[in-house]
């Protein structure tokens, strides 16, 4: 049975490439620092109790300090590592652990990276493409992983970066889109969007499926896109969610400067790793609705009554979550994606 490390096994997509491990029957140990940053300490303790009860062996270790790296693989003796995890910008990033590694013996290495290191398109529509040269970094945490990329090139140990698109899927908490968003929606609050440009969104459980695939088939030295090669703009998704849960969309986009967002190039990927998405958007917003109603459904039935009515409380809404027909959800974005080509064998 394979083992395989999981560093930021407790975050976002450390925790899902984990659970998608130990769902293919592999034994997992994810190792996190369980710092307050990212999604906070809490939800990585929830994250952390789910794993547990699915048979992961937990490791709570500073990633970053070589010392403290030793013996978690000389106790584990993992085959294979995923990086997961986002480091400080001020320190090492990922060299002690890949370092570590490399002297451990380890067989190879996933690096999960990040695609908002593209920089802008040379020309409107252009798809991110792997071999292309990456934007000059002003962000202290897109350069780092800029550098962790190089160092990786040069360190000696079998690995392949995958870069990760923006993540969409159930159970968000409220600093991720579109966590807070829903439960402004559900309320019926206006929401507020920083921007409202299109973004190339990838369900969470096909990322965690790209991660498992690389290390399955490891391509050695490679660098991949893991994308929809759709483009999305957030006010579709947040659409499809009030259709889906009945209720009003009240949206308001800020006026400022607009980012710019790259689409993936998902030739490679599937050249090297038979990888293509299988969770359209209409998917992951009926995920995203049913886990949280039957979230909201569990808490109600463990919480006591309040003894009155607070004053602040919204009415509850006149009409309850209605069901929504696949034709209807997709029909949302019918109009975003028929500008975008399908998948297929040209660039």
């Amino acid at each position: 049975m394979a083992r395989t490390l999981v560093a930021g096994g407790c975050g976002l997509l450390g925790a899902a490439v984990a659970r998608r491990l130990l769902e293919q029957g592999e034994e997992v140990v994810a190792c996190d620092h369980f710092a307050d940053t990212g999604d906070g300490r809490h939800v990585k303790e929830w994250r952390a109790e789910r794993l547990k009860e699915q048979g992961a062996a937990i490791v709570r270790v500073d990633l970053s300090v070589s010392e403290t790296l030793w013996p978690v693989f000389a106790d584990h003796r993992p085959a294979a590592l995923v990086n997961a995890a986002l480091f400080a910008p001020d320190g090492p990033g990922v060299r002690p652990l890949a370092t570590v590694a490399r002297m451990a013996g380890i067989g190879f290495l996933v690096h999960l990276s990040d695609a908002a290191l593209y920089g802008p398109p040379s020309e409107p529509g252009q798809r991110a493409r792997e071999d292309e040269e990456l934007g000059a970094q002003t962000d202290p945490t897109l350069k780092l992983r800029g550098e962790e990329e190089a160092f990786l090139a040069e360190a000696g140990l079998p690995y392949a970066i995958l870069r990760i698109f923006p993540l969409l899927g159930p159970g968000f908490p409220p600093g991720r889109f579109p966590g807070r968003d829903l439960e402004t929606l559900l309320s019926g609050g206006e929401i507020v969007l920083e921007d409202d440009e299109p973004r190339d969104f990838v369900s969470i459980d096909d990322a965690a499926r790209a991660v498992h695939l690389a290390l399955r088939t490891r391509p050695a030295g490679a660098i991949l896109n893991v994308g929809s090669g759709l483009d999305v703009r957030p006010s579709d998704v947040l659409q499809a969610l009030a259709v889906r849960c009945g209720r009003p969309l009240r949206l308001r986009i800020e006026e400022g400067p607009r980012p710019t967002f790259r689409v993936a190039d998902t030739v490679a990927a599937w050249e090297r790793l038979q990888f293509a998405t299988q969770r359209g958007i209409g998917d992951v917003v009926e995920a995203i609705a049913a886990e949280r109603f039957s979230a909201e459904t569990t808490t109600s039935r463990q919480r006591r009554p309040d003894p009155a009515p607070r004053a602040e409380q919204a009415d509850p809404p006149s009409e309850p979550p209605r069901a929504v027909s696949r034709r209807e959800l997709f029909g949302v974005f019918r109009k975003p994606f028929s500008k975008t080509p399908p998948f297929g064998p040209g660039r």
